[in-house]
């Protein structure tokens, strides 16, 4: 009689595996007759967003990998004297900038200043009337 009974138990568990397609998860030894459950991943997207990330990463460490092995070479003397116009252009126009800064601010206090002695001269004429 028991092995009626298993054998009924596996023609039921052939049966149900047979209308579930996906892969399906261990009978539960706690009842002898136990429904059989699909498994399913509940996050199978964030696995395919970590799989995207990961080939974005590999293909970023290949490019920083080309760009780090083109920055051991030397520079050539047209590149140095290239560079070095460069810089010295754009301390030129510091320096300029410097100097109109320095004229405009100049004025600007000698015109205050001018502005108090008149001020003071036109009080001291209003007061001595």
């Amino acid at each position: 009689m028991a092995s009626n009974i298993e054998q009924r138990l596996e023609t039921l568990t052939a049966a149900v595996q047979k209308l579930i397609s996906t892969s399906v998860a261990p009978v539960a030894p706690v009842a002898p007759i136990a429904p059989v459950l699909p498994v399913v991943q509940p996050y199978s997207a964030d696995h395919d967003l970590l799989t995207k990330l990961d080939t974005k990463v590999d293909a970023m460490q290949i490019t920083l990998d080309k760009i780090t092995s083109g920055l051991d070479k030397n520079i050539t003397p047209e590149q140095h004297k290239e560079l070095i116009q460069i810089v010295q252009d754009h301390e030129t126009r510091i320096r300029e900038n410097t100097k109109d800064i320095t004229k405009v601010m100049t004025w600007g206090v000698a015109l205050v200043v001018f502005l108090g002695v008149i001020e003071f001269v036109i009080n001291m004429y209003i007061k001595s009337r």
